[in-house]
């Protein structure tokens, strides 16, 4: 019964993530994430043009304050990311609050635009809706953020950030996002994913559990063998990702609890990305 209540939050997660539309990340449809860029010492200020009348983050390692039409985020320990559902009395908005990084980027205010008229919507719909939001919001409390804040990618270029995995005896949900920074559109594909096995590595894999590899570590791993894993399900529909654009997804493997493991997850031909678990 358990791993059915799993499979059904992340199968509502799936259908969240693929009606995204193809938007830049500061659009704020109901729909979008809007990736909000913290700092170490420094509030971000979310306001909105209506009161606030519930917000829920994915960790406590970020403070939220709720003030009236306002929503204050000081993030309070370096290296952690997580997620934000924001509720005013007509939408829903979600953000992803990115882990603390330089002052020069940090995201002092955004503010929401104004409530659009819509027709009026059923009351038991909408209080489905909301618990299906907190299952689904207290199932990702649950899941291990994966440490990408190493593998940054370079300027134009387009990468894949793991930003947390689900597991359960036999399954690992693994939601990730995928920006464009080129100036060409992506073909991407359905994705697929590889075991990698080291044979000579000269790095230990224990303290890299829980963290995206760079090229660099990927290099110490020495000769490498990688067979495919096979995947039960996927959310990420294969069509081209505009130049500046993110898209998310998740996609869900056969594999069995053992630590570490070395994952590589591909989107298009040479987009990939190596995480160890």
């Amino acid at each position: 019964m358990k791993s059915l209540t799993v499979l059904f939050l992340f199968g509502v997660f799936a259908i969240f993530v693929s009606a995204q539309p193809q938007n830049q990340a500061g659009s704020l449809d109901s729909l979008d994430v809007t990736h909000v860029h913290t700092a170490l010492g420094h509030v971000s200020l979310l306001e909105f043009k209506e009161p606030v009348t519930a917000a829920a983050a994915g960790s406590k390692i970020f403070h939220i304050e709720r003030l009236e039409n306002k929503v204050l985020i000081t993030p309070l320990k370096a290296g952690v990311s997580t997620n934000l559902f924001v509720w005013t009395s007509t939408r829903r908005f979600s953000y992803e609050l990115d882990a603390p990084g330089d002052v020069d980027s940090t995201t002092l205010a955004i503010d929401a635009p104004a409530p659009e008229i819509k027709p009026t919507v059923d009351l038991k719909q909408q209080q489905v809706q909301m618990l299906t939001e907190m299952l689904l919001n207290k199932t990702l409390l649950d899941a291990q953020v994966i440490d990408s804040s190493s593998a940054k990618p370079a300027k134009g270029a387009i990468s894949i950030r793991v930003e947390r995995v689900f597991r359960t005896s036999d399954t690992a949900y693994i939601y990730f996002t995928v920006d464009n920074q080129s100036k060409q559109p992506l073909r991407t594909t359905q994705p697929s994913v590889n075991r990698v096995e080291a044979e000579q590595s000269s790095i230990s894999l224990w303290g890299l559990v829980n963290h995206q590899l760079t090229s660099g570590l990927m290099a110490h791993l020495g000769t490498t063998k990688a067979s495919p894993v096979t995947v039960a399900y996927s959310a990420f529909e294969g069509r081209d990702l505009s130049p500046g654009t993110q898209k998310a997804g998740v996609v869900a493997i056969q594999l069995a609890r053992s630590s570490p493991t070395i994952l590589q997850l591909m989107i298009a031909d040479g987009v990939k990305a190596a995480f160890v678990l």
